[in-house]
């Protein structure tokens, strides 16, 4: 009995060393050590070692502050990548996830240049360009003494005379196939949202040419 006591002890015993052995091997540097490989590991663009470094970082020291800069770490990633859409979606996560940290403004401009990333020609879908936009107009607001505030303000102007020059587009669709109120509309919307682009000038003329098409053809405006 003594003796099966003595064994189940020794070999109790051999199991924790083992444990130690095994927790010893596993030797993870601290959070800035990570965080700092990861940063570094970005900006020479190895961005599979950098996602590696940011997740053990997070797995280990989920409490620590820079878990929270590690997700935006994360979200540059895959925009150095060009994927756009997902980070979007990241920077967008970061802001819901931490509405009062201090680097929420630099998350709303790097999801504004995602969207940028998107753009498309006049002649397609705007719904990047308008996301932009809202996002800029929104940073510059709420954040007017950003260090991103002049660039989202460039961005901005560029966004809208994209979505003026689509709408131009559409209601020269509409002008071809003589729904005058429709292309109308399209000019007016311009004339209304985007007054001060480079593409109000030729709505003006384009207004003019579709009201007097309508009077021809005796089309009310109402």
């Amino acid at each position: 009995m003594k003796s099966l006591i003595y064994t189940l002890a020794l070999l109790f015993a051999v199991s924790l060393l083992w444990g130690c052995a095994g927790a010893e091997k596993r030797d993870v540097p601290p959070a800035e050590a990570l965080f700092n490989q990861a940063k570094n590991a970005v900006e020479h663009e190895n961005f599979e070692e950098a996602d590696e470094l940011i997740m053990t970082m997070r797995e280990e020291y989920p409490f620590s502050p820079l878990a929270i800069e590690a997700e935006l770490l994360s979200a540059d990633v895959l925009y150095l990548r060009e994927n756009f859409a997902e980070s979007a979606a990241s920077y967008r996560a970061f802001e819901e996830n931490h509405p009062a940290h201090a680097r929420v403004p630099y998350a709303i401009y790097k999801r504004g240049l995602s969207y940028y990333g998107q753009l498309e020609t006049e002649g397609r879908d705007q719904t990047p360009a308008k996301t932009m936009v809202e996002l800029f107009t929104r940073l510059i607001s709420a954040y007017p003494s950003s260090e991103y505030a002049a660039d989202a303000g460039e961005k901005t102007k560029e966004g809208k005379e994209l979505l003026a020059g689509h709408e131009l587009y559409v209601a020269r669709f509409y002008l071809r196939k003589e729904e005058y109120k429709a292309a109308l509309g399209r000019v007016t919307n311009v004339l209304r949202d985007y007054h001060d682009s480079k593409a109000a000038g030729e709505a003006s003329r384009m207004a003019d040419e579709i009201r007097a098409r309508m009077q021809e053809t005796g089309i009310t405006t109402e």
